[in-house]
């Protein structure tokens, strides 16, 4: 059993409420895209680096990671159980 820390899911979450609010800011002011690029660039590092299967390096939904918190969740790829915690 591998585990994900859940404030890394937290943070990748957080980064795509950015990314989507600066892209609808961006469309009164285009000085937005910076925050903008920066969140999405964050979100791409820390999904690649932290959210991915530990035993096989599969990518899993985000959402299914943040519901996997609460319940007992398994790699989609190799079916290795995953703990977030």
């Amino acid at each position: 059993m591998k585990i994900i820390r859940f404030r890394y899911v937290l943070l990748a979450f957080a980064c795509q409420i950015v990314v989507c609010c600066c892209l609808g800011a961006a469309l009164f002011s285009p000085w937005l895209l910076i925050p903008c690029g920066l969140a999405l660039a964050t979100f791409f590092w820390v999904d690649k680096r932290y959210l991915r299967c530990p035993c096989c390096g599969g990518h899993n939904g985000l959402d299914k990671l943040f519901l996997a918190k609460r319940r007992p969740f398994h790699c989609v790829h190799c079916w290795e159980r995953i703990i977030v915690k």
